[in-house]
């Protein structure tokens, strides 16, 4: 079935704007079926009110008042009527899968299109030639540009590559250039002269890809002039291509290279995510990068200690991940960084971002309690920052508690923040663990380096319950020790009464697991295959258990 889209709207349906609901499916309308009306917004489906709203999406960094509002293309007025799902056809038109909330009859697929369009679908440039294939990179329609670019890379003729280069270099469309770039780029034909022209470009767009195909020449030995040019660029008044610019620089992980990412934290309040492209540069170098800034910016910046605590934190994510294959210069890249805590030359805002970044990586627990976690080596410098009187070093005290590793005293079972019936199958798990579970884990949670990860201090023990059921259940798919089902060894309560004794000893603290919470685990994962979770399962079913 279709609508029809004109300005007066459907009988049943209205214009009028609403404050915004959960959205059920959304994507950028690239057609022209619409004209200019809907070209380049944010098509969003909402289906608890029924409706479909657009959203102008602002170019650069100009965002005028009327440009900053969502408005409802089409709003029901039937209460049954749910969008669920949105694509863009080859002809322009909206097609929108929607499902009868009242349940009394089945879903539909409708077409959304505006008055007097053509319900032809755009011929095919398929037997074209590589010149009429590529005059259609700057065509209007987002499908067609996409379509011609593609046909030119399966072709795999390089003979086609001169011709792009012209039209990159051109007066096509913005548009039409930037797909040109990415075309050499797919035939590995972006060149250095194309680069240094298109890096001067007056549309914003269009420099931001010429830095982005930059990168091929920023590694050693860089192009110095692309260097200077790219450098040159930070004072570029388009936040989109200083943004770029962060990210591509960070591939270079040169001197002159990380000058620019310095300046950008200097002053990276005024633009979203310049910290999150910091970071991402320079990903395996943090403790080098963050001992240099630390000498650049001795007064210090927000976005620089938001930095700094974000490297701090990443590192010791990645640390507790990997710390049972870590190498001797692992470790000490990672206290490195804690060192600056201890000297004397360290400016207070790097030691307060360095604390606040430990802080961060300390997960919380369901009862707002800090979860206890694993360091693979004793951290010197922290043990002897924590000891000063300084406002970071009682902090640093507090931490402290919660961090475990080799060798340090044993944490007392935390068995009084569970209730009295989870304290009663405490005990049973405390008698089943050595039997069940410490041939592998060990007989203080300690883990089994090549044959089973640690316990003590685990994230996921400690993490959502119904969860750690499932893993128990099901087992889990891991590149160095997978985990086996347990689904048939154990009945409900013998699960439970371990997990319950795991979650809360060697420094753990979590709610308890009821035989009832296996139980429902159990029923929910009946018929899996293959049995075994991934990561990625996981985090879908986190997200999913979080939901009301």
């Amino acid at each position: 079935s279709s609508w029809v889209l004109p300005v007066e709207k459907p009988e049943g349906w209205s214009a009028a704007g609403a404050a915004p609901s959960p959205t059920a499916d959304a994507l950028i309308y690239r057609g022209m079926l619409f004209g200019d009306e809907l070209n380049g917004h944010a098509i969003i489906a909402e289906s608890s009110p029924g409706r479909i709203m657009r959203y102008p999406l602002p170019v650069g960094d100009a965002v005028p008042a009327n440009r900053r509002k969502a408005y409802a293309v089409l709003q029901s007025n039937d209460t049954g009527f749910r969008p669920i799902s949105m694509a863009q056809g080859l002809d322009g038109a909206l097609y929108l899968a929607a499902v009868n909330g009242a349940g009394a009859a089945p879903g539909r697929i409708w077409r959304l299109a505006a008055l007097e369009s053509v319900r032809d679908a755009p011929a095919l440039p398929s037997g074209r030639s590589p010149p009429e294939l590529i005059g259609e990179l700057g065509h209007p329609d987002g499908w067609r540009r996409d379509t011609a670019q593609r046909l030119i890379l399966e072709r795999e003729d390089a003979t086609t590559a001169p011709l792009v280069r012209a039209f990159a270099l051109g007066k096509a469309s913005a548009l039409g250039r930037v797909h040109a770039l990415w075309t050499l780029e797919g035939l590995d034909a972006v060149d250095r002269e194309t680069v240094l022209r298109l890096l001067d470009d007056n549309d914003p767009r269009v420099c931001a890809t010429a830095i982005r195909m930059a990168e091929k020449f920023l590694y050693p030995p860089a192009d110095a002039e692309i260097m200077a040019k790219m450098i040159r660029l930070t004072e570029h008044a388009d936040a989109a291509v200083r943004l770029q610019l962060v990210l591509s620089l960070g591939e270079a992980a040169l001197p002159e290279a990380d000058e620019v990412l310095w300046e950008a934290l200097a002053r990276g309040l005024e633009q979203p995510l310049v910290v999150d492209a910091v970071l991402s540069g320079i990903s395996g170098r943090e403790t080098g990068f963050v001992v240099a800034l630390a000498g650049k910016l001795p007064e210090g910046a927000l976005a620089a200690a938001k930095a700094v605590a974000a490297a701090t934190s990443g590192m010791l994510i990645t640390h507790d991940l990997r710390r049972m294959t870590l190498h001797a210069a692992d470790h000490a890249r990672l206290n490195g960084l804690f060192a600056l805590l201890v000297e004397r030359s360290t400016p207070e805002w790097v030691r307060a971002a360095i604390v606040d970044g430990i802080e961060r990586y300390i997960p919380k627990g369901p009862r707002g309690g800090r979860l206890r976690v694993n360091l693979a080596v004793e951290p010197e410098p922290l043990i002897k920052f924590a000891t000063g009187e300084s406002p970071g070093a009682q902090r640093m005290r507090t931490l402290l508690d919660s961090l475990n590793w080799p060798g340090k005293a044993a944490t007392p079972e935390s068995v009084m923040t569970l209730t009295e019936d989870e304290k009663v199958i405490f005990e049973k798990g405390r008698t089943a663990y050595p039997i069940t579970c410490a041939g592998c884990h060990q007989p203080q949670g300690q883990g089994l380096a090549g044959l089973a990860p640690p316990l003590a201090g685990s994230r996921s023990v400690q993490g959502d319950g119904r969860i750690v059921a499932r893993i128990v259940l099901c087992g889990k798919v891991q590149e160095m020790y997978p985990m086996p089902t347990l689904r048939g060894a154990f009945d409900d309560e013998s699960i439970a009464a371990v997990l319950t004794y795991v979650r809360n000893s060697w420094g753990n603290a979590a709610p308890g697991v009821s035989p009832a919470d296996v139980a429902s685990a159990r029923a929910a994962t009946a018929g899996r295959s293959p049995m075994a979770f991934t990561d990625f399962e996981l985090l879908e079913l986190a997200g999913e258990l979080a939901r009301p």
